[in-house]
């Protein structure tokens, strides 16, 4: 998740704005639409067919901002045989389609046609207000969203679909909602599998007390950005030039397209330029993590899907969730750990990312499947007594290691 790195160093540094006027930060939709078709283009002189368009959904006045690729010898879509591959990608929270650019080339080379788009909320999609009421209401928000776009770009046959982090979750709920429209699930280091409450035990007394201001404030990401008034932008480029290759394998374009996708602002009176954080805020909890992790009559109903489920070695992603999968899902769920995997693999380890998705085999020290846990998943889907291997030692320290990576 992009925002959650760039939101949680800024909630400090935004503490003294709080009463600060709010400045209209130098980034527009404009901007953000040209270093989104810079990535584009260099995608199309890679020697593939690359459209983008935006998608109207049926019933409303929203619209998805989505792209399309596939190989100049393939079939344009949707005129797809049911024997031809279909892949789906889901970005995590704070992300756009322009963050794939490393793998939609490579991916086109495995499918006959591969999808992208921005979520409901994020990007440059339409950013209307979530439902109020439970994280369950914003949940099948997002489910719908997603069904309504594959009915309009016309996806008829089983296709498989790959999310990442907060996409992931919107992935797996999407499957759990539509089973039969799912040929084969990936989950890359996907949140809302198990509550995740293992994870809160690590956090320092320190952090614990920022998230409870920021949860108590009804704070989020893209509020504590804007809280820091004049110094946003410079707040902005100075983290993605010092993390961007490090921490996301960035290069100049894409860095350029991750400014104006945290910055755009100039959005129709209906809209909140926040509408994805906010959506993405009802589901977090300091005392019990997720509030709305898959239900077991979810998990039944995704039980004839092949899913994979991609870990980084080194992210802040707590495995916990992929026993629970294991054990609702029988032999059809296969984990992997990514050697030295942060958060953003699919783009520090794009080829490895890119082989798995495609349902190859990982080569030799590219990936190796997740150690069993020691102890059986308990009813609420946390793993009683932790994971063995590697793992164990990470989830049971009285505080992260050095070696991982920060949200």
């Amino acid at each position: 998740m992009i925002g959650m790195a760039l939101g949680g160093t800024a909630a400090t540094a935004a503490a003294g704005w709080l009463l600060y006027p709010r400045v209209r930060p130098s980034s527009s939709s404009e901007e953000l639409e040209v270093a989104e078709a810079a990535l584009l283009e260099r995608m199309r002189g890679a020697g593939v067919h690359v459209e983008q368009r935006m998608v109207g959904l049926a019933g409303s006045d929203s619209r998805i901002n989505t792209v399309i690729v596939r190989r100049h010898d393939r079939p344009q879509p949707p005129a797809v045989a049911a024997q031809q591959r279909t892949l789906v990608l889901v970005h995590g929270l704070g992300g756009g389609i322009g963050l794939w650019s490393k793998n939609l080339v490579e991916l086109a080379e495995h499918f006959d046609v591969v999808y992208a788009f921005d979520l409901l909320g994020f990007g440059r999609s339409s950013r209307p207000v979530a439902p109020r009421g439970s994280p369950v209401d914003v949940q099948r928000w997002w489910v719908a969203s997603v069904e309504d776009w594959r009915a309009a770009v016309g996806i008829e046959q089983p296709f498989e679909i790959c999310g990442h982090s907060l996409g992931a979750f919107v992935a797996a709920s999407y499957t759990a909602a539509h089973s039969a429209r799912i040929s084969r699930l990936v989950l890359a280091a996907p949140v809302g599998l198990h509550d995740m409450a293992e994870r809160l035990e690590n956090l320092s007394p320190r952090f614990r007390r920022i998230l409870q201001t920021v949860l108590f404030l009804g704070l989020n990401r893209t509020r504590i950005i804007g809280l820091l008034g004049p110094y946003q932008s410079s707040y902005l480029r100075k983290v993605l030039e010092d993390r961007g290759p490090r921490w996301y394998g960035m290069d100049e374009p894409t860095r350029e397209y991750t400014y104006h996708l945290q910055l755009t602002r100039d959005l129709p009176w209906s809209e909140r330029v926040d509408a994805g954080d906010a959506a993405f805020s009802r589901f977090l909890s300091l005392e019990s993590g997720w509030l709305q992790p898959l239900t077991p009559d979810e998990l039944r109903a995704m039980r004839d899907v092949p899913t994979d489920i991609l870990y980084g070695e080194i992210d802040f992603i707590p495995t916990g969730g992929a026993a629970r999968m294991k054990e609702a899902l029988g032999g059809g769920c296969r984990a992997w750990v990514i050697p030295e995997g942060n958060h953003h693999f699919y783009a520090r380890n794009a080829g490895t990312f890119n082989r798995l998705v495609a349902g190859l085999e990982p080569r030799a020290g590219e990936a190796h499947p997740l150690p069993e846990p020691e102890h059986d998943v308990d009813r609420g889907g946390a793993v009683v007594g932790g994971l063995s291997g590697p793992d164990a030692a990470r989830d049971r320290s009285p505080s992260p290691s050095p070696k991982r990576s920060q949200p």
